[in-house]
């Protein structure tokens, strides 16, 4: 009918190639029906060409019912331009992802920084806890007991650095 040919170019002139199929699928009159008879309302958005077809802009078109499911006879359609808000929401989409990508690739990097970190304050405790237990065994042998207290020291200072560093990013990182 004059319903379906009307629709049909419609869709054929106006709708993107990525949209047409699901356009003529939602608004074939047999399945526009069924639809209606099950809920009151349909909104299906959609992308229109420009009249130049250089171009497409976001639509959305409700096709509603008039009357009660078991006995309609008519139905409205309403279109509405909704490139602006649809543009904005996918750029916001876009930056709440690049947000998300950012702060997953900042968690990553922490995790491996305190993974190395603690591998590299590991070392010099290990080596301050292992000559203390030599100095400690070798009381009467001056010259291995001095040896060790030379390697703390030198552990210790080494790890103090390591603090330091570790704090010195925390604070340029907080500002």
């Amino acid at each position: 009918g004059a319903y379906s040919d009307i629709m049909h170019e419609y869709i054929d002139k106006c709708v993107v190639e990525e949209d047409k199929e699901r356009m003529h699928k939602c608004f074939e009159i047999d399945e526009l029906e069924e639809t209606l008879c099950k809920q009151p309302s349909i909104l299906v958005n959609y992308r229109m060409y420009n009249k130049e077809r250089t171009e497409s802009a976001f639509f959305s078109v409700k096709c509603a019912r008039i009357g009660e499911a078991d006995n309609f006879h008519k139905v409205i359609f309403g279109f509405a331009n909704i490139d602006r808000e649809t543009r904005e929401e996918v750029e916001h989409k876009q930056l709440l992802e690049d947000a998300l990508a950012r702060a997953e690739k900042a968690n990553q990097a922490k995790t491996i920084f305190l993974s190395n970190m603690s591998h590299d304050i590991r070392t010099p405790l290990n080596a301050i806890i292992g000559f203390s237990n030599i100095a400690t065994t070798h009381l009467e042998d001056k010259e291995c007991v001095k040896d060790s207290l030379d390697k703390i020291l030198s552990s210790g200072k080494h790890l103090l650095g390591l603090i330091n560093d570790v704090l010195d990013m925390s604070r340029i990182e907080s500002g």
